[in-house]
Order: structure tokens, then C-alpha cells, then sequence
């Protein structure tokens, strides 16, 4: 209980300061550049499509070529955890042949891709002159991946170079800054 009135009684302190600042000025600034880096969650959707998360981030430079239009590049990386099923399993053994996963091919096993790419986006900023700035993003990215088993070790479609690990791919998204 008393934690929940601290909490409020924080709440109420940012609320009142809030209230002070009497005005407001344009957040996203034309010629303005700005850096940092976050994190979220990964998940795979595909061939191996199980209950596993994974965790990901990302460092980035922005620059606000006018209020309302920003330049993004990016360095994103992360890791993709997939179950090894059955339905997977007999997937693999389809595109690769009988046994190609080894030791990932036991079931329950949990194996995983790195993935590591190179953004180059644009963003409209919508509301550019508020403290809430929502916006909508969109680019291209070349995306590197390197599947491996639970041991670390190449699966054997990848060992082959039975397909490409680099791609082009698109991005888009939506967020907000918040000032």
C-alpha cells in the first residue's frame, strides 16, 4: 500500500510540473540530429513458427531534415529462438534431406538465428510542433542471418550454402517521441 501511494504521490508531481510549462515549442526541429539505441522483442514467424521470443535493439542516427521529415540510419541486431517440433523437423529433412538438422532435429530442442542489419528509413513526423510527436517510418534494410543449432554450431542447409543469408528487405513501422 504504501508503495502505490508513493507511486502516486510521484505521479501527482510530474502532473503539477507539467501543468507549470506554459508553452510549448517544436520538438522535431529541421537540422536537428539526434542518436540512441533501444531494445525490444523478436519472434519468428515461418517454416519453424513455435512460442519462442527473443530479444533484439538497435543503435541509431536521425537527422530532421525539416520538422516533418527525418533522415534514420540504423544498426539493428538480434536473436531468433525456434522449438524444434515436429512439424519443423519434417520441414527441414524436406528442403535439406533425412537428418539435415543433427542435433537441432531433437525434439523440444531450442535453437537459434542471429540476425544483424543496416537500416536506411524516413520518417513523417506528424505532430513535429508538440511534445507528442507520432510518426510513421519506412526504408530499406540488408539483413544478415546465421542459423545455428542449440550447440552454436552451422545447420547443415546454412554449412552448405544451400541458401542466401544476406537479403534486402523493407521496413516500416509507427512509434512516437515523447518530449
Amino acid at each position: 500500500m504504501k508503495h502505490l501511494m508513493n507511486c502516486g504521490i510521484a505521479l501527482l508531481v510530474v502532473g503539477v510540473l507539467g501543468l507549470m510549462s506554459s508553452s510549448a515549442q517544436a520538438q522535431s526541429k529541421a537540422g536537428q540530429i539526434a542518436f540512441g539505441i533501444d531494445g525490444g522483442g523478436t519472434k519468428y514467424y515461418g517454416n519453424y513458427t513455435d512460442n519462442q521470443f527473443g530479444l533484439g535493439g538497435d543503435a541509431f542516427i536521425r537527422w530532421n531534415i525539416f520538422d516533418w521529415l527525418s533522415l534514420h540510419a540504423a544498426y539493428n541486431g538480434g536473436m531468433l529462438n525456434y522449438k524444434a517440433t515436429a512439424t519443423s523437423i519434417a520441414n527441414e529433412n524436406n528442403l535439406f534431406g533425412a537428418n539435415s538438422l543433427g542435433s537441432a532435429g531433437v525434439l523440444g530442442t531450442i535453437n537459434h538465428t542471429r540476425v544483424g542489419g543496416w537500416d536506411l528509413m524516413a520518417s513523417y513526423n506528424v505532430f513535429a510542433d508538440q511534445t507528442f510527436v507520432p510518426y510513421f517510418i519506412a526504408g530499406l534494410e540488408a539483413l544478415n542471418f546465421e542459423p545455428n543449432d542449440a550447440g552454436d554450431n552451422n545447420l547443415k542447409g546454412n554449412a552448405t550454402g544451400a541458401y542466401s543469408k544476406n537479403v534486402i528487405g523493407g521496413v516500416g513501422g509507427v512509434g512516437f517521441e515523447m518530449y
